[in-house]
């Protein structure tokens, strides 16, 4: 019976993992260009427990529209609801995330952002300290 999971579990990750590829480098096959001004962002001291909501914006600087294909968060302590529609050229695509920090001391979260760039993905970092 467990190798009846496993091998579900395989088929499925291999399943996911090509079409995400897909997706990413075939579904337009246009590249652009982007623009932002901070991938790492110091919150410094925040209170523990207190729900931390950040915003980071990308400007679409080439000449194709930005497609962000999907944002992933480096753990399920971050929320992103963004969906996206195409970005036109010289327009800025806001992703809001939401962060509860739950653990005292210094912390480090990120989110990965796949989009039709040629050095895509981009991440997004922020760090800080939780106190009480």
């Amino acid at each position: 019976m467990n190798k009846t999971y496993i091998n579900i579990f395989l088929t499925l990750s291999i399943l996911i993992f090509c079409v995400t590829v897909f997706n990413r480098f075939y579904s337009s096959g246009k590249i652009t260009a982007v623009s932002y001004d901070k991938s790492i962002v110091d919150l410094g001291r925040v209170k523990l427990n207190k729900e931390i909501d950040l915003i980071f914006e990308i400007k679409n600087i080439g000449k194709e529209d930005l497609l962000i294909y999907d944002i992933q968060p480096d753990c399920s302590c971050i929320l992103t609801k963004e969906k996206f529609k195409p970005i036109k050229k010289n327009d800025i695509a806001k992703i809001k995330v939401s962060y509860n920090n739950r653990n005292l001391g210094y912390f480090q979260k990120s989110i990965t952002i796949n989009c039709n760039i040629k050095s895509s993905p981009i991440v997004f970092t922020f760090q800080g300290k939780a106190t009480k």
